[in-house]
């Protein structure tokens, strides 16, 4: 199955929503309605259909968590069920376990374990135990529970103060602007595989050329948010292999710094050409690269086709078959 691959609205636009965002987190809980409202705000500005945008999944759950420190849990319900049939009836793979979980928090503070439950169990089954990394041990628990105490479950969540604890988180991981560090990757790490097939699906390719290429990767709060990959093609020459964000961070100018970062990195070690491809049916990439001082230089046709990945690349309605090539002087 297919992996969705989300876009970048126009600069301006993407820089005010997330402007919105970064007040309503900070109203909070001095005026909580005044963040609702910016949240509310920064929500209605994402163009229809908003499930196509990379910003906004990091809007939504900024909007929910505000909503349910105001006890306006149904609105956030209604929210989330739209996210969630988006995700369940678009056709791709899900990887983003997080409306599942923010939806059985919403549940749970409308007391009603029984279908919280059913949410931790969807969210655990997308993303097993690394999805509830940054949760209480209590979802983990009843996503992998069999059956329920719905007392009991109520007493220890009510236990957790979960409106304060949603602040502290919101201000921690959502919409404060964490200083990012890119770095080389040790050869004794693991690689960020997960990030990495957001840009190329096939595995065996990524792998291929990870062994012969130089893996940089972007970290926030002690975790890896995207990715990139130089490798030495031609004497003078490098080329960006892959460069990734992770989905839940996408909207946030991270893909541009990684670019950015490659450049100077590689005009650092002496590089005189940078390449870079990217799908026909990328539109967002295409955009971004040549902000970034790429020029197209070539069309390889039906590139993604004779690399007989394992199912057919649809991006913007259109079938990724070509690949542009892309090249900049250093």
């Amino acid at each position: 199955m297919n992996i969705r691959m989300y876009h970048d609205l126009e600069a301006q636009l993407e820089e005010t929503i997330w402007a919105l965002g970064e007040e309503a987190a900070l109203a909070l809980p001095l005026d909580s309605s005044m963040a609702e409202e910016k949240a509310q705000k920064a929500w209605d500005l994402i163009p229809e259909p908003k499930h196509t945008w990379g910003i906004t999944s990091v809007t939504l759950h900024l909007y929910v968590q505000i909503l349910n420190y105001n006890s306006h849990m149904q609105r956030s319900v209604e929210l989330l069920n739209e996210e969630i049939l988006d995700l369940e009836s678009a056709g791709y793979r899900i990887i983003c376990a997080g409306p599942y979980i923010q939806m059985a928090e919403t549940l749970l503070l409308q007391s009603k374990p029984a279908l919280a439950h059913e949410y931790l169990q969807k969210a655990y089954s997308i993303g097993s135990a690394r999805a509830f990394r940054d949760q209480p041990k209590l979802y983990l628990e009843m996503a992998k529970s069999k059956a329920l105490d719905e007392q009991d479950i109520l007493l220890r969540f009510k236990a957790l103060d979960v409106n304060a604890q949603l602040l502290s988180e919101l201000k921690r991981y959502t919409y404060r602007r964490e200083k990012m560090n890119i770095r080389l990757l040790h050869s004794n790490e693991n690689y960020p595989l997960e990030i990495l097939l957001l840009a190329d699906p096939s595995r065996q390719l990524v792998e291929e050329y990870l062994k012969r290429g130089q893996c940089y990767v972007a970290e926030m709060d002690h975790q890896m948010v995207g990715v990139y990959v130089l490798l030495p093609t031609r004497p003078e020459t490098m080329e960006i292999v892959n460069i990734a964000v992770a989905e839940v961070m996408h909207g946030k100018g991270i893909g541009r710094q990684l670019v950015t970062h490659a450049i100077e990195t590689a005009r650092t070690q002496g590089y005189k050409t940078l390449e870079i491809g990217t799908g026909n049916s990328s539109i967002g990439q295409l955009a971004l690269y040549q902000k970034c001082g790429f020029r197209i230089v070539g069309v390889d046709l039906d590139f993604f086709v004779r690399h007989n990945y394992p199912e057919e690349i649809y991006e913007n309605g259109i079938q990724c078959r070509d690949m542009i090539r892309m090249s900049q002087d250093l």
